[in-house]
Order: structure tokens, then C-alpha cells, then sequence
């Protein structure tokens, strides 16, 4: 849910200004150690392309070793369906499925 979603959400509640200042606040901090999560993710996939050195024989072992990096990071069902639709967004965006 985005971030002006959920403060319209919000203001059916009678809050005060304070607790919609805090909970932004809060909304905020979340979406910055989500962007820290996903540097180290980054960072954990370039590791593990760099360390492939036999010969690559198709496409499913670059798949492999991205997937053993970021398996590392997912923590439910929800986050392994979201980066696989990632990924599918992606490519469908390439060869125009999108």
C-alpha cells in the first residue's frame, strides 16, 4: 500500500495531527530500511554472478544464483510471489507481453 493510500485510509479515524505526523514518521522509516533491504539484496546479486566461473550453460544458472541471493532476503510467501512477479513485469516489458 503506498504511502498517500494509507493516509487517506487514515482520515476516517479522528486523529490528531501528531499521531498523522507519527505515523508518516513511521511509514517513512519502513520504506527507508526497505530501500537498505534492497541495496543489500543488490549487492548480494552482483556477488553471486561475480563468483560464477564455470562456463554459464543457459540462462536457468544465471536464474540460480540470483535466486540464492535474494532467497536469502524473502521471508514469506508474499515476498517470493512478488519478486517473481517483478521479474515476470520485467521480461514482459522487454518482449512486449506487457
Amino acid at each position: 500500500m503506498e504511502k498517500q493510500e494509507l493516509i487517506k485510509k487514515l482520515e476516517k479515524f479522528d486523529l490528531t495531527e501528531e499521531q498523522l505526523n507519527a505515523i508518516e514518521s513511521i511509514i517513512a522509516l519502513e520504506l527507508y530500511q526497505e530501500f537498505e533491504d534492497c541495496k543489500i539484496i543488490i549487492d548480494e546479486i552482483i556477488t553471486s554472478l561475480e563468483k560464477i566461473t564455470a562456463p554459464v550453460l543457459d540462462i536457468s544458472d544465471v536464474g540460480n544464483e540470483i535466486g540464492i541471493a535474494v532467497g536469502k532476503f524473502i521471508k514469506t510467501d508474499n515476498d517470493k510471489k512478488e519478486f517473481i512477479r517483478g521479474i515476470e513485469h520485467g521480461i514482459s516489458l522487454i518482449d512486449g507481453t506487457h
